[in-house]
């Protein structure tokens, strides 16, 4: 039982799990072992504070040359323990499909991306599994870098800094996507317009003969075909990881967590909703924070809005 809304494992957190047709490569990451066209990972029991919903994601290189994954969770509530629910077999390239179903002894549901508690319940564990898939054992295997769990804990201790011991400003020069130039989808892509801007400022180009854009492109490397949706947070950070980059979903409970993560990580995509400061209303957007400024100790964050017209804005 720890405060902390945020579970990352990888490399060595992988030893304390049962491992089945799988090893390490040279670069710590989960394979399948030679001449296995198929094998599992599966988490110990992960014990937590109460918490009352879940986000599972992962990075992992996987494709057309290497396989698939699925990753599963299921949520242990007053001493039982719900259906495995599945992010659904994802592979880079494919029409991945997310699942959502409720456990056959109606506990927990999964809702597109998030696993909900049901009646008025917490959760206090979780555990997981991987199912690793090639269609040939000669193929490239999918290598798992991370796997991640987000809660949203039950009376979690807010962090809080001190503004006078961190620093005064920090930007990223992220590139700039405008979503609402894409033509069609552009009013439904804010998700992986802030994954191709993220993408891009780690040095990854997506020109494609087939699509004008490149955030159009990402988009149809992100869509969740069973949800019919763009805006699945968690195929958006498989796409990242698809890339080889370290991505997960987080849960930010106040500005200071979202400052420290920007001072000691990097740039991140936000889910955000409400009045933007007159520009828009919205019940659910992304865009990327890339950067904070204190100025008479008030915070300004410094964002690339892919529904703002000049993309970069001040909240």
């Amino acid at each position: 039982k720890f405060n902390t809304q945020n579970i990352i494992d990888s490399s060595e957190a992988f030893d304390n799990g049962v491992l089945i047709n799988l090893e390490k490569n040279e670069n710590n990451k989960l394979v399948l072992k030679n001449g296995c066209a198929t094998g599992t990972y599966l988490s110990p029991i992960i014990e937590t504070s109460h918490f009352d919903t879940l986000v599972g994601s992962w990075s992992a290189i996987t494709n057309q040359q290497t396989g698939s994954l699925e990753v599963f969770f299921r949520v242990l509530v007053d001493g039982v323990w719900s259906d495995y629910f599945t992010y659904g077999e994802w592979r880079l390239g494919d029409q991945n499909r997310g699942v959502s179903k409720k456990s056959s002894n109606g506990i927990a549901e999964m809702d597109e991306d998030t696993v909900f508690i049901l009646n008025d319940k917490t959760a206090s564990a979780y555990q997981y599994k991987v199912e690793f898939n090639r269609l040939d054992e000669n193929n490239q295997s999918p290598e798992l870098l991370l796997v991640a769990c987000c809660i949203k804990v039950i009376g979690y201790e807010e962090v809080k800094l001190d503004y006078t011991k961190i620093k005064q400003e920090v930007v990223y020069d992220v590139p700039q996507l405008n979503q609402n130039i894409v033509p069609v989808i552009g009013n439904s892509i804010c998700s992986p317009t802030s994954t191709t801007m993220l993408l891009k400022f780690y040095g990854h180009s997506f020109e494609h003969d087939d699509y004008a854009f490149e955030h159009q492109y990402v988009a149809m490397l992100a869509k969740d075909y069973g949800h019919n949706m763009f805006g699945n947070w968690v195929y958006n950070v498989a796409v990242m990881g698809a890339y080889g980059e370290f991505a997960y979903v987080k849960r930010f409970i106040n500005n200071d967590e979202l400052m420290w993560h920007l001072e000691n990580v990097g740039p991140v995509a936000l889910s955000v909703k409400g009045n933007m400061q007159g520009y828009y209303n919205t019940g659910g957007h992304l865009l990327v924070c890339k950067g904070y400024k204190i100025v008479d100790g008030e915070v300004i964050f410094i964002c690339n809005d892919p529904n703002i017209k000049n993309v970069e804005v001040e909240y």
